[in-house]
């Protein structure tokens, strides 16, 4: 199992990397939208990708639109991680393609329980 998270901040970009690996994922790390992106093209499969709303330059939802509008990427599980949870950020991330959002602050069993919920038909939302 493969996981990409993408986040600028160092500390969240690590803690996401610690709790998928303790459950046995190889997991890749990327500061910034486009160099995640560049990753994922570079490294596929992706079982899952954690990419954070907010960052500077490329942000959760431009870096979601490229990964959409790529065929070789469409089918990526892209789960978007945010601060904020007001209900229509979720409707917006819902819009544009996210197969869920994790509102921080993160467990590993809210985590690990999304992850489970992807490809399952089950609403991880």
């Amino acid at each position: 199992m493969r996981a990409l998270v993408i986040d600028d901040e160092q500390v969240v970009r690590e803690l996401f990397g610690m709790l998928l690996r303790r459950n046995g994922y190889e997991v890749l790390l990327a500061g910034d939208g486009a160099t995640g992106l560049s990753l994922l093209k570079e490294n596929l499969p992706m079982d899952v990708v954690l990419v954070d709303w907010t960052m500077p330059e490329m942000n959760g939802l431009a870096f979601l639109s490229a990964v959409r509008s790529d065929p070789a990427l469409a089918k990526t599980p892209v789960l978007l991680v945010t601060g904020d949870g007001n209900p229509a950020q979720l409707d917006q991330a819902r819009g544009a393609g996210a197969d869920g959002v994790l509102v921080k602050p993160v467990t590993q069993r809210i985590l690990m329980e999304k992850i489970r919920t992807l490809g399952t038909g089950i609403d991880s939302w």
